[in-house]
């Protein structure tokens, strides 16, 4: 057979077995069946779905987000804001005007509040907070409500600020 043949041959019906698959030994596969490839993407994409769905059922899916008033060394939030915008909510990410990093308040069981750095130990993504506890979806480092670790691969403990309260509002000192 001569290359430029191959070139200028029609291509095979749908569904019709060509040279190299009669040679070969193979059979195509039916109509309407599903290919390998689009196995392994149903797979990829039902994992994919259930991680989400279990991070979500974490706390760790839609954390609220509030912004803090800087002043000084210190954020400041408003008490009676922060439990309107996010009433009973275990944790609140707590964004800095102006800078990139985070501080996560954590609820306690008795209601007080615990304010960590947002920023993993292990490789500077952003901690969501639980019910609880804090988790970096990066890689699976959960930090307890003092920020000790509790599972890795983080070494270290999230940096924990101190807290007063200032008339209406909740002082966290950055310092």
């Amino acid at each position: 057979m001569n290359p430029d043949d191959a070139v200028n041959d029609p291509a095979p019906p749908p569904g019709a077995i060509t040279r190299r698959q009669l040679v070969a030994g193979i059979a195509p596969p039916p109509p309407g069946a599903i290919t390998r490839r689009q196995l392994v993407a149903g797979i990829a994409l039902c994992g994919g779905a259930l991680c989400g769905a279990l991070l979500g059922v974490a706390g760790c899916a839609a954390a609220p987000r509030f912004e803090g008033r800087l002043e000084d060394d210190a954020v400041l939030i408003d008490l009676a804001e922060l439990e309107r915008a996010a009433p009973g909510a275990s944790g609140v990410i707590i964004a800095l005007p102006g800078r990139r990093e985070t501080v996560l308040l954590l609820r306690d069981d008795q209601g007080g509040w615990s304010a960590l750095s947002g920023v993993c130990t292990h490789q500077g993504c952003q901690v969501q907070p639980g019910a609880g506890f804090a988790r970096c979806p990066c890689h699976g480092s959960t930090f307890d409500i003092e920020g000790q670790v509790v599972r890795g691969p983080a070494r270290r403990a999230l940096p924990r600020y101190a807290l007063e309260r200032a008339g209406g509002d909740l002082k966290i000192k950055l310092q």
